[in-house]
C-alpha cells in the first residue's frame, strides 16, 4: 500500500472510531487522594465584579475603505473588513492588546465588530463547542507560550457580560462535547493547584478526587474525545528540598472520582498533548526533570496506550503546533534545535508508534503549522519557509525570515503539495473552517481568509481577503523566533 493511500485509509479508520466514542480503559488507581469524591467540592477562587457590558463598535468599515473604527480609540483599533467575514461564524481576537469578538455568523450580511470589556494581556481564548460563550485568559505574556498564573474570563458570544470567574488559573480547555471548562486553578486553602470545572451560570467548583498540584502546572488539561474524562499530570517535587521527584500522567472521569495513573516517569514531567482519537491511550511530552530549559531544544512525544507498551514518537518543541492530533495518530513537527528555521519538517505518525513522511513529496525543510480538514477529504495545511537562519535576533530580522512562510497545502487521497499563490507571503498559523472550504491565517501580523475549494469541491484558492489588520502592536513577543500566534485569536465556524 502506498503511503497516501496508508495515510488515507488510517484517516478513514479513525474517523470510524471515533464515531464509536472513547474507549473505556482500565488503569491503576491514584494511591493517596487529597479528598474524596463524594465529599462536597470546594468552590474555585472567583471574585466576581458586576459584569461589563461589550461594546458594538460603530462604523467598522472594510479595509479597502480604510476609515476608523468609531468609539474604539484611533489610534489603537485595527481595522476590519466586515464583508470579507459575512457567514464565517464567530472570531475573538486581540489587536494591540484589547479583546474584540467579529460576528459573521448572519451569511451575506456584514459581519459586526465588539469590543469586550475587561482586562488586557490576554494570552489564551476559547469558544464554547455551540459558540455560544467565549473563555479568555489575562496574564504576564510569555511568548513561548508557557503558562503563567492569571484571571479568567467568560463572555457571551457577542462579547457582552464579560466576568471574571476565576481569580487564580492558569490554562482552560473547554469540553469537545458540552457547555463546560476545567481551568487549572490555585486552592487558597491550600495553595495548591487543582482542576476548577466551570459551567456558564454555576458557581465554579474543583473537581473532586484531583489531587492538589504543587506548583503552576505548564500544562493544559485534556479531554477525551467523547467528553467523559480529563486528562492531567501530577509533578512532584521534595519538600525538604524542592527538586524534581517525578510525575503521574493521570486521568479521572469529568464529574470526580478516583484518578487512574496511566504513565509514570522518575526522570521527567509527563506533560499531555492530547488523547488518541479513539479515547483509549495518550500523547505526552516527556519534559527532563520538568526543566523549561532542558525541553528548550524539543522534548521526546510519547504515545502512552492504556493497554500495551508507550512508544517514543519523535522530539519536537513543547507548543500544540508541533504536535496535532488527527483521526489514527499524530502529525508532528520534528527535526533541529529549537529555531523554526532548524531543519523542521512533518512526520505523521500512527498511534502504534509507526511514523512517516506526512506528505508524498514534502518540500525541503523548512515546515510547520500543520492544520488538518477531513470535511471534504483529508487535507493538510502547512507552512513551508525558508531554512535559512535570519542574520540576527531583532524584530528586522525576525519579521524578515517570517516573511518567507508560505501557505501550502496537499489532499493526501492523491498528488502532490502545492503553494496557495494567492495566499501571499508571511504566513503563519493557518486553521481551516468547519466545512473545509476556507483558511483564516496570520499574515504580517493580521488575520487573512482565502477560500480553498468551491461548494463543488473544486479548488478555488483565493482571493485572498484581510479581516483584521494587526494583532500585535510594535514588536512581536517572541523566543528562538516562535511566536505564540495561537494565542491571539479563536475562530467558530
Amino acid at each position: 500500500m502506498s503511503r497516501i493511500s496508508s495515510i488515507a485509509a488510517i484517516l478513514a479508520a479513525g474517523a470510524a472510531l471515533a464515531a464509536c466514542g472513547s474507549v473505556p480503559a482500565n488503569g491503576t488507581p491514584h494511591a493517596a487522594m487529597a479528598g474524596s469524591a463524594d465529599a462536597t467540592p470546594a468552590a474555585c477562587p472567583a471574585p466576581a465584579p458586576a459584569p461589563a457590558p461589550a461594546t458594538t463598535v460603530a462604523g467598522a468599515s472594510t479595509i479597502a475603505g480604510a476609515s476608523t473604527i468609531a468609539g474604539a480609540g484611533a489610534a489603537s483599533a485595527p481595522t476590519v473588513n466586515l464583508r470579507a467575514f459575512a457567514g464565517q461564524g464567530r472570531l475573538a481576537f486581540v489587536s494591540a492588546g484589547q479583546l474584540y469578538v467579529l460576528d459573521g455568523t448572519v451569511a451575506g450580511k456584514p459581519a459586526v465588530l465588539h469590543k469586550v470589556a475587561g482586562p488586557g494581556s490576554i494570552v489564551a481564548m476559547g469558544w464554547s463547542p455551540d459558540g455560544q460563550w467565549l473563555a479568555f485568559l489575562s496574564a504576564p505574556y510569555d511568548a513561548q507560550g508557557a503558562g503563567a498564573v492569571g484571571t479568567l474570563w467568560l463572555a457571551r458570544a457577542d462579547g457582552q457580560d464579560a466576568r471574571l470567574v476565576v481569580g487564580a488559573a492558569e490554562s482552560f480547555a473547554w469540553s469537545p462535547t458540552a457547555d463546560v471548562l476545567v481551568a487549572t486553578a490555585t486552592d487558597p486553602a491550600t495553595g495548591l493547584f487543582g482542576l476548577c470545572e466551570l459551567r456558564p451560570g454555576a458557581v465554579p467548583r474543583f473537581v473532586p478526587g484531583v489531587p492538589g498540584l504543587a506548583g503552576a502546572p505548564a500544562w493544559t488539561p485534556a479531554w477525551s474525545p467523547d467528553g467523559r474524562q480529563l486528562a492531567f499530570t501530577d509533578v512532584r517535587y521534595s519538600q525538604a528540598t524542592g527538586a524534581f521527584t517525578g510525575s503521574e500522567l493521570e486521568t479521572i472521569p469529568a464529574g470526580g472520582g478516583t484518578p487512574v495513573a496511566r504513565a509514570r516517569s522518575a526522570t521527567a514531567a509527563l506533560v499531555p498533548d492530547g488523547w488518541w482519537p479513539g479515547g483509549d491511550g495518550l500523547f505526552a511530552w516527556a519534559d527532563p526533570r520538568g526543566s523549561a530549559q532542558r525541553a528548550a531544544d524539543g522534548a521526546p512525544l510519547v504515545s502512552y496506550p492504556f493497554h500495551g507498551r508507550a512508544v517514543v514518537l519523535g522530539s519536537t518543541l513543547m507548543h500544540a503546533s508541533f504536535a496535532v492530533p488527527v483521526l489514527g495518530g499524530v502529525t508532528i513537527v520534528t527535526g533541529g534545535n529549537r529555531y523554526l528555521w532548524d531543519g523542521k519538517t512533518l512526520q505523521f505518525c500512527l498511534v502504534a508508534g509507526m511514523c512517516m513522511p506526512a506528505m508524498a513529496a514534502e518540500p525541503g525543510p523548512v515546515n510547520l503549522d500543520p492544520a488538518w480538514t477531513t470535511a471534504q477529504a483529508p487535507i493538510i495545511a502547512f507552512v513551508h519557509a525558508s531554512a535559512t537562519a535570519p542574520s540576527g535576533t531583532g524584530q528586522a530580522a525576525l519579521g524578515a525570515w517570517y516573511a518567507t512562510g508560505k501557505l501550502w497545502y496537499e489532499n493526501v487521497t492523491g498528488g502532490n503539495p502545492f503553494p496557495v499563490a494567492n495566499a501571499g507571503t508571511g504566513v503563519a498559523a493557518p486553521a481551516w473552517s468547519a466545512s473545509g472550504d476556507y483558511i483564516l491565517y496570520v499574515r504580517n501580523d493580521g488575520l487573512w481568509l482565502i477560500r480553498m475549494f468551491t461548494a463543488n469541491g473544486s479548488l478555488a484558492a483565493g482571493p485572498a481577503q484581510r479581516v483584521v489588520s494587526r494583532l500585535f502592536a510594535g514588536s512581536w513577543p517572541n523566543y528562538d523566533g516562535y511566536v505564540d500566534w495561537q494565542s491571539q485569536f479563536a475562530w467558530h465556524s
